[in-house]
């Protein structure tokens, strides 16, 4: 009877080591499994932030190349508007160069124009040229050679007094621009 139950005891502590083999077998297994799982998860983690990491590289050094890129665009446009504002200004003093030149010829001009008249005016007066009497006559008093206010300032009596002047006494004068 003792033999009996010592066998069924033993039968029962080997059914239970067993089983407790299998627990701790079954147990562990899973511990390996949950620690493999976990290993992957912090190689993806890993991974995960070192790509993260090299992509905020490479986006601030695309940012920077954008930006170095927009200053020298700048910097472009910049020098493009000063050249232009150079040649403006280089264009417009050339004009107003010009300009006084040309008032400057033109003031010459009538100067001369001006000398030569009462040069003649002179030599006329020398010769004894006298205008015709009566107003509203050529030459006499408030006639068309008689210099009034208004016909002095007028850009062309000097021309005219001239001109009149010369085919009266059949004398060639030139007044080059005249």
């Amino acid at each position: 009877v003792w033999e009996k139950r010592e066998e069924e005891w033993e039968r029962e502590r080997a059914a239970r080591d067993r089983l407790m083999n299998e627990v701790l077998v079954g147990r562990q297994r899973q511990i390996q499994e949950k620690m493999e799982f976990n290993r992957r998860a912090q190689e993806e983690s890993v991974k995960y932030r070192e790509q993260l990491i090299k992509d905020l590289e490479e986006t601030k050094e695309r940012t920077r190349r954008e930006k170095e890129q927009e200053e020298e665009l700048k910097r472009a446009r910049r020098q493009e508007l000063a050249a232009q504002v150079q040649h403006r200004r280089f264009r417009q003093q050339e004009e107003e160069q010009r300009q006084r030149e040309e008032e400057e010829e033109a003031r010459s001009t009538r100067q001369h124009c001006e000398e030569l008249v009462r040069r003649e005016a002179g030599r006329l007066a020398e010769r004894g040229y006298r205008s015709r009497v009566g107003a509203g006559q050529r030459g006499g008093p408030g006639g068309w050679l008689t210099p009034t206010p208004a016909r002095r300032h007028h850009p062309r009596f000097s021309v005219f007094l001239l001109r009149a002047a010369t085919r009266r006494q059949n004398t060639h004068l030139s007044c080059a621009g005249c």
